[in-house]
């Protein structure tokens, strides 16, 4: 069980408002959750045998060759917005000043 003080931290960590009225249940889901996985810890796996995947062939890649390359103009006529050859998309940060 998580406490309510406990849960108040794990909400500010996950930067949510931990007096918030839509977070007044969710302790209650969460220690639900905890218990569950708590359960689950309990059962006995030894009889299970050993675990196989269904595909053996794992990480299989093909050799990385360098392909046919494309013309500038007709990358730019993939991009919405092209300008001195480049893309030109939105800016990810506000700049100050």
């Amino acid at each position: 069980m998580i406490s309510e003080n406990e849960f108040k931290e794990l909400a500010l960590l996950a930067r949510l408002d931990p007096d918030d009225r839509d977070l007044a249940g969710l302790r209650d889901d969460f220690n639900k959750i905890l218990d569950f996985v708590e359960k689950i810890k309990e059962v006995n796996l030894s009889s299970a045998g050993e675990i196989r995947t269904m595909n053996e062939n794992l990480n299989i890649m093909r050799p990385d060759k360098p392909g046919e390359l494309l013309d500038t103009h007709e990358i730019s006529s993939f991009a919405p917005e092209w300008e001195a050859g480049h893309f030109v998309v939105p800016g990810a940060i506000d700049s100050e000043g």
